[in-house]
């Protein structure tokens, strides 16, 4: 995918979701990855189950993914497990065939983010820089990945 194709998608996403954070595109990131592997070019066939912290940021990722697989709450094709846990675990399941790519982020940019993020009083323009950092950030570095 081109990055003029990603940069529309992650716009779209800010529209959904009301600004630009980091969280927000790793969930564009984590849904495109998970589809190019899964090879499918919507998520009409999909089913998303994440595996995270109930809290923002980290619910930002819900909102990424959304806007990009079509997966919603509301549809009832995206769900989400509460976790205590820093870990963010994301599963991308096919409805015709169970196929499925699991994607984890990786726990040091988990851990970057946060540090990054820490001052309260973070600005718009420092948050939107990091998360244009994250979108060229390769995928190996974002993320674990396995498919089933």
């Amino acid at each position: 995918m081109e990055k003029s194709e990603i940069a529309a998608l992650i716009e779209n996403a800010e529209k959904l979701h009301g600004h630009l954070g980091p969280f927000l595109v790793i969930g564009v990131k984590m849904s495109l990855f998970a589809m190019k592997n899964l090879k499918v070019k919507n998520g009409d066939n999909l089913v998303v189950k994440a595996k995270l912290r109930a809290k923002t940021p980290y619910t930002c990722i819900l909102d990424g993914i959304q806007a990009t697989t079509s997966c919603t709450f509301g549809n009832r094709k995206l769900s989400l497990e509460e976790t205590d846990s820093s870990e963010i675990i994301v599963k991308f399941v096919l409805k015709n065939n169970g196929k499925q790519a699991t994607i984890q982020l990786r726990k040091e940019i988990v851990e970057y983010l946060n540090r990054e993020m820490r001052p309260l009083k973070i600005s718009d323009l420092e948050l939107r820089k990091l998360a244009w950092e994250i979108a060229e950030t390769p995928e190996e570095k974002l993320f674990t990945f396995e498919t089933q």
